[in-house]
């Protein structure tokens, strides 16, 4: 069945699976460089003693796609159903086991990369969150199949394009857990602030036409609240951090370059050249076109 084929098959929450039978596993070429490198992919209907107790030097994931089971992890337990899943990190003992009156089928990937921590957490697993409890998504259902479907094809560029299908259901799966795409954070281990987190956006983005509340709905908080947190950790305002990340930019522009005034001003992000003129002055002490010819250099 192709991949095309799949996706249209698993569309429908009333979808069965006739076709899951015993394992089947495919594989890719590894990449022990990869950003997020696909290993395998695979999909079973299990027999109703099927047991596993495992532990593995990469990231598992199931998806569970009909019939029932359980996934644990040392003392705790957890019975899953269909639109469940659940992951297995490296070095960590897990095992599971099908409901013997109603065995499971699913589909898995395995997985592993420098950015595959750095991603996981903003698809909800993260502080302990090993499971996915959700209502069964034909979506998501046909992209797990679809990968072991790229596998088995090997098609020219297929590992590329099992890298981009699990990308999508890395997408799946935030959108299954609710979580909020509001900004990176998670994904830099922890290792900015929220305003350091606003400092770079602000960075990265001074050029288009944002102002604080775009700044604000980049991290999740409030306007009034991400000020607070801003000021308290760079002593200034957004809005000030924002003027002279662009008009050091500008100046940058004015000495390097012999782009028009105006285009400057509207590459560092102001749509009208007067605003532009006039916050240059008040951080700089002197017009744009004089700074340019060297009367004022700050």
């Amino acid at each position: 069945m192709s991949l095309s084929c799949i996706s249209r098959y698993y569309s429908s929450m009333e979808t069965v699976f006739p076709t899951l039978g015993p394992a089947r596993e495919f594989y890719n070429v590894i990449d022990p460089d990869a950003g997020l490198g696909v290993l395998f992919a695979g999909h079973e209907r299990n027999r109703p003693d099927h047991r596993v107790q495992t532990v593995r030097d990469h990231y598992l994931f199931h998806y569970v796609l009909e019939g029932r089971g359980t996934f644990g992890l040392g003392k705790k337990s957890w019975a899953l159903g269909p639109g469940d899943g659940f992951l297995l990190a490296p070095g960590v003992v897990g095992r599971y086991a099908a409901e013997p009156r109603e065995p499971w089928a699913y589909a898995w990937v395995g997985f592993h990369g420098r950015d595959a921590a750095r991603l996981l957490p903003q698809v909800g697993f993260d502080e302990g969150r090993v499971v996915l409890e959700a209502p069964f998504d034909g979506t998501l259902a046909g992209r797990m199949l679809g990968l072991a479907t790229i596998l088995e094809t090997r098609a020219p560029g297929f590992s590329l394009a099992a890298e981009g299908q699990m990308l999508l259901v890395l997408a799946d799966l935030a959108r299954l857990a609710g979580t909020r795409a509001k900004v990176d954070m998670v994904a830099k281990a922890q290792a900015l602030s929220w305003a350091e987190a606003a400092a770079e956006f602000i960075q990265t983005n001074h050029h288009r036409a944002i102002g604080v509340e775009a700044v604000a709905a980049y991290v999740g908080f409030h306007p009034s609240h991400l000020g607070r947190l801003f000021r308290a950790h760079y002593g200034t305002s957004v809005q000030a951090w924002l003027a002279r990340t662009r008009i050091e930019r500008a100046k940058l522009l004015l000495r390097t370059t012999d782009r028009p005034v105006s285009e400057v001003a509207r590459s560092v992000g102001y749509r009208d050249y007067a605003p532009f003129e006039k916050r240059f002055r008040a951080l700089t002490g002197a017009s744009p076109s004089a700074f340019r010819k060297g009367e004022f250099f700050t």
